[in-house]
């Protein structure tokens, strides 16, 4: 595996070791799921359809309005922030948050004489914002292109998103997903592909990369410990380092927020004076419903103050800077190591900085060795299953 979780100070395990027979059953129950069928069973998806698909769109268009909303356009936003600057890389804007008379205005300047292709991606029921997108970009090629507007669209959609399915019909292409999809195990799937080909990122590499971190022997050992320290807390501080990650701390952020985390996003080193620090707690506080099973150590097992932190970090930056001398730079004048020795301390602090800080702050930390689809697929994976985890021992204490 490429992504290395580092969970030192993620807490005691013996507070969570009463989780461990949980996580297994929320494996069990994950893999009855068709995302992870359609990603390690004999009959897994492949892209030669949906690339012949993205790959006439992108032909037939300078630039491409991808129509999704919530958790789904967050993920799709995740890997374009993290390719932002491939050079086969179209022209991709998402719409489908927002009711903004200035957003709309703004598309409408970028697509002026311009060539246009629409691809709209609906996991779940549509939004109000999405119907209102869609409706409005199909009106637009049709009136521009007329007759050739159904090659320049192009819709994935689930059974719950019934309006664009209900408009697709005898019109825009259409890829059905999963009767079973959700937004939050969307990763995997063509919600996710379908953008990415049509972005010119390597897919079929993500995928790759996706299906060797579902099918890892690594969830039969200890990759479910990210997720049970996490399942503990109600709170969670996401930090990111590098730009190219701050899709995917968003992304993560709504995906944890809909199991019922207060997750936040804070971009590092700027923000890291807003964390959410481990306070004394009120053992009359703690309890959890089943969850509040004394530990060894005789803690409750779900904490309401402070909040849990997981760190977004690439250990290889494709370019690096040199800088030069100045207090706290590093010794050989490298910005990549300079950001890697400052979010090692955020993760590993030394005993004085733990001392002069105060209270600790339980922290793990998900590192990929470099930015590439391959990396990045494990990753979404990686953090696809553990928020699937989390999600079932929280719910298993309601």
């Amino acid at each position: 595996m490429s992504i290395i979780v580092k969970n030192d100070r993620a807490g005691d395990p013996a507070r969570i070791r009463h989780l461990f027979g949980r996580s297994g059953q929320a494996l069990d129950q994950l893999w009855t799921q068709s995302w992870i069928r359609d990603s390690i069973g004999p009959g897994k998806a492949d892209l030669r359809d949906v690339d012949t698909l993205a790959s006439e769109l992108r032909y037939h268009s300078d630039v491409i309005v991808v129509v999704a909303g919530g958790i789904t356009g967050k993920m799709i936003q995740a890997a374009l922030t993290a390719f932002h600057d491939l050079e086969e890389k179209k022209k991709v804007v998402l719409l489908g948050d927002t009711l903004s008379s200035a957003d709309y205005a703004n598309l409408f300047d970028l697509i002026e004489g311009r060539n246009v292709g629409l691809l709209c991606v609906a996991t779940e029921e549509e939004t109000l914002a999405q119907r209102a997108a869609f409706a409005t970009m199909r009106k637009i090629l049709t009136d521009k292109y007329g007759s050739g507007a159904e090659r320049r669209m192009l819709v994935a959609a689930a059974p719950a998103a019934k309006y664009i399915l209900e408009e697709a019909e005898g019109g825009p292409r259409c890829r059905r997903l999963a009767a079973d999809a959700r937004s939050a195990f969307a990763a995997g799937t063509e919600a996710m592909t379908l953008p990415m080909l049509a972005a010119g990122i390597n897919a079929a590499e993500y995928l790759d990369g996706f299906r060797e971190m579902v099918g890892s022997t690594w969830w039969d050992a200890d990759a479910d410990r990210y997720s049970l320290f996490l399942s503990r807390y109600a709170a969670e501080d996401i930090l990111y380092w590098q730009t190219e990650l701050s899709g995917l701390a968003d992304w993560l952020a709504a995906v944890h927020h809909q199991i019922g985390i207060d997750a936040r996003v804070l971009a590092a080193p700027a923000e890291l004076a807003y964390r959410r620090v481990q306070e004394q707690q009120d053992p009359e506080q703690l309890s959890f419903g089943d969850l509040a099973e004394p530990d060894p150590a005789g803690e409750p097992a779900f904490v309401r103050n402070g909040a849990f932190a997981t760190q977004l970090f690439c250990e290889h930056e494709n370019t690096d800077i040199m800088m030069p001398a100045f207090p706290g730079a590093d010794t050989d004048g490298s910005l990549n190591e300079l950001l890697k020795s400052q979010a090692r301390r955020i993760v590993n602090p030394s005993l004085r900085e733990l001392m002069m800080g105060g209270a600790a702050q339980d922290i793990s930390g998900i590192n990929m060795s470099e930015l590439t689809p391959y990396e990045f697929g494990q990753m979404m994976a990686f953090l696809q299953i553990s928020s699937g985890i989390t999600e079932f021992v929280r719910r298993g204490a309601e």
